[in-house]
């Protein structure tokens, strides 16, 4: 970084106040530079070269550092000089050097230009035995080897016998090393390892970047990587792309010309092997005879052939001609193999010497989401002797052949008898719409009867008549010696079973003994009465309890009276307790509330504040009693205070009798009110009503505007020397008589006084 000095070096003296003194030395380990601006005369030491510079001159902003005269002859071991010079033995430069003719340099040191020229051979040559024995360095620009005039054969040859060439930059930019070959058609550019047999012989490598191989002949060997005698291994930690844009059927070709070809991947979960053509096909063809002459397996996971754009006649054939077709599956699921057309048809067609079997271990179904009638069909048309037959061996249970119409009927009709015999199990015939079970002629009965166990009949309906038994010309017999239950199973339903006496003057009547009358219900339990109705209970010592275990109790009177809802201890002794838990209390009117109690009565609480408000009107306490605390408010705690606020309406305290302000500390009546001479008035408004302020006789009543005080006070002799107070205030001295002073004025506000008359 350049150095900008231009301050001058200024101290105080005995006969000036400020005199110059001679520049600050500038201390660094180089020499200085053009840039490096300082005052004229200012001395710079370079430490790493044991040299003294001196400024002579800035002239358009460049600065001028001599070591040495500006002119003049000599001769010297070792020189260091700023402008031309012819050099023979060791010198230091720092301007322009130029150099002529066959020229030897034993030690040379350039800070400027430095050109060699001539007609004849230039030999840089060291006999130094180190890793830098010859350096060219530039260090602020760069560095060019030409040979702009050379002809064929005149090379720029590098050579490093014994030793490594190394060629390395730090230029963070495109192109940091550049090796180009611009010379015509039949140029090429050769890297060449004699000797060396390891993998890495020729080894390009990118820490950090990539490598890009772009070849613009156009020809199928543009870019050729042969080995003759061994391998190609390509690996990589991320992508490995190959593509051609050529359009050709063999584009992309790899070609095993002896052995075998494996395409292999260890990928996890959705890394996959794909292999698509956009727009053309894919053939897999094997030549060997062999019964897994082509093999697609997946050792881990499922396999999918899908022609998923094909058109018409565009199928999936597998087709063995002269051999067999397997489809075998181990997998233990319902649908270890499915055959699945989903806008079209599936044949099974075999021979008709040969049968088609479909049989299993586990079930077999057979379904058809076809909107149609027969859309499954099952039937044989063989001869008067053919039979249809439904077997099941060894099932045991209720449902060992079930037939289901999840959505529609089932039809079973016959021209003979249908017999439905159960040897063992019960028989069950359910639906859910209107059914009959009916016969026809006259004489025929119905006849539902149970040998040894119960006839059930269940009427569900939310209906008057959900269960009828209807006899059009006989009567109903119906006798219970046991327990009688009305039983519904409807679901989500208010009236599953109902009890309902329908005329408009008709009663229900619910007797119970001392069994009790017991209503459960998991949901709600209503009862509702159109007229006034009661829920009461009788005898000494009996409650009744509404309770909710987990929920509210709600009690609603709808009625516009003011008492919509009673709750009354009716006799002379009861009362009325409410309990509740940290939830509280809560009361709210639309209207006023009443508390009113025939005895004392208290309103309190055990920790928290108690308050009384009136969010939009008055709160009023009155106090009945003749008594002088009909009206108590009593802070009771030893710390405790009253505050009253009000607004701009004030505080007004009216009594007939006596009103009484005590305080046992010091206490203010302040009024805030400006510009008014009433402030504060206090009013004896009887024509014989006085006014007394008691105070003590020391300090006696003192009168201040907030900066001055004056003294009212009182007592016996002269208050001179002996009682102190506020200058200008008075004292009476009720001790006095007509031929003594009776009034002083205090004059120092101290125990001054002067007194006022005799």
């Amino acid at each position: 970084m350049a150095v900008k000095r231009i301050s001058m070096n200024r101290a105080y003296g005995l006969d000036n106040a400020l005199q110059q003194l001679a520049p600050r030395p500038i201390i660094t380990n180089r020499a200085p530079g053009t840039g490096d601006i300082a005052e004229i005369g200012t001395t710079w030491i370079d430490k790493d070269d044991d040299t003294v510079y001196v400024l002579t001159s800035v002239v358009a902003g460049s600065a001028n550092w001599s070591t040495s005269p500006a002119s003049g002859a000599t001769t010297l071991a070792s020189l260091t000089v700023t402008t031309t010079c012819d050099i023979g033995t060791n010198c230091t430069v720092g301007g322009t050097l130029d150099v002529t003719g066959a020229t030897t340099l034993t030690d040379l040191s350039v800070s400027g230009s430095f050109s060699f020229g001539g007609t004849d051979q230039i030999v840089l040559e060291t006999s130094a035995n180190q890793a830098d024995a010859i350096v060219l360095e530039a260090t602020a620009g760069g560095i060019d080897i030409l040979a702009s005039g050379a002809s064929a054969g005149e090379d720029i040859d590098i050579v490093a016998t014994g030793s490594s060439v190394n060629m390395r930059s730090t230029e963070d930019a495109a192109n940091a090393i550049f090796i180009e070959a611009d010379g015509g058609t039949s140029e090429t550019i050769y890297i060449h390892a004699d000797q060396g047999t390891g993998v890495a012989s020729i080894n390009l490598e990118s820490d950090v970047g990539g490598i890009t191989l772009t070849s613009g002949l156009a020809s199928a060997d543009a870019i050729n990587v042969a080995a003759s005698a061994g391998g190609v291994d390509v690996d990589a930690a991320l992508q490995i792309n190959i593509a051609s844009s050529q359009n050709a059927a063999d584009a992309i070709r790899m070609n095993a010309s002896a052995g075998g070809i494996d395409i292999d991947a260890a990928g996890a979960a959705g890394e996959d092997i794909n292999i698509a053509n956009a727009a053309g096909s894919i053939v897999l063809t094997a030549g060997e005879s062999a019964a897994d002459s082509v093999v697609i397996e997946s050792s881990n996971g499922g396999i999918d052939i899908l022609a998923s754009g094909a058109s018409a006649g565009e199928d999936i054939d597998i087709t063995a001609t002269g051999s067999s077709v397997h489809i075998s599956s181990s997998e233990n699921v319902a649908d270890s193999i499915t055959l699945v057309s989903s806008n079209g048809g599936i044949d099974i067609t075999a021979s008709s010497a040969e049968d088609i079997d479909i049989s299993g271990t586990g079930g077999v179904n057979i379904s058809s989401t076809e909107n149609a009638a027969g859309s499954v069909t099952i039937s044989n048309n063989g001869g008067v002797t053919d039979t249809l037959v439904l077997t099941n061996t060894q099932g045991t249970s209720a449902a060992a052949i079930d037939i289901n119409a999840t959505a529609g009927g089932v039809d079973v009709d016959a021209a003979g008898a249908i017999a439905l015999d159960s040897s063992a199990g019960a028989i069950s015939l359910d639906a859910a719409a209107a059914s009959n079970f009916s016969v026809s002629g006259a004489g025929i009965d119905l006849t539902l009867a149970s040998s040894g166990g119960r006839v059930v009949m269940n009427g569900e309906e939310a209906a008057a008549d959900a269960l009828r038994l209807l006899s059009a010309a006989g009567g109903l017999d119906a006798d219970v010696a046991l327990q009688m239950s009305l039983v519904s199973s409807q679901a989500a339903a208010a009236d599953s079973v109902r009890i309902q006496a329908s005329a408009a003057d008709g009663g229900i009547d619910v007797d119970a003994g001392t069994g009790g009358l017991t209503l459960d219900s998991t949901g709600a339990i209503s009862i509702d009465g159109a007229a006034a109705s009661n829920m009461s209970v009788s005898g000494a010592g009996i409650d009744l309890t509404l309770a909710s275990a987990a929920g509210r109790v709600a009690i609603d009177g709808g009625e516009a009276a003011v008492n919509a809802v009673t709750i009354d201890a009716s006799d002379a002794a009861g009362g009325i307790d409410i309990n509740a838990g940290t939830g509280g209390i809560t009361v709210d009117s639309g209207d006023a509330i009443s508390l009113d109690g025939a005895a004392a009565s208290n309103f309190t609480t055990s920790a928290g504040d108690l308050s009384l408000i009136s969010s939009a009107a008055s709160v009023v306490i009155t106090g009945a009693e003749a008594a002088a605390d009909a009206i108590d408010i009593n802070a009771s705690n030893a710390a405790g205070g009253i505050d009253i606020d009000a607004g701009t309406g004030g505080i007004a305290a009216d009594t007939t009798g006596a009103l009484s302000l005590q305080a046992a500390t010091a206490s203010d009546f302040t009024c805030s009110l400006a510009s008014s001479a009433a402030a504060i008035t206090i009013s004896a408004s009887a024509a014989d009503g006085g006014i007394t302020l008691d105070a003590g006789a020391t300090p006696g009543v003192t009168f201040t505007n907030g900066t001055q005080s004056h003294q009212m006070l009182v007592g016996s002799g002269s208050p001179n020397g002996s009682v102190s107070a506020a200058q200008g205030s008075l004292y009476v001295d009720v001790a006095g008589s007509t031929s003594t002073t009776i009034l002083f004025v205090n004059t120092d506000g101290s125990t001054t006084w002067v007194g006022v008359g005799a």
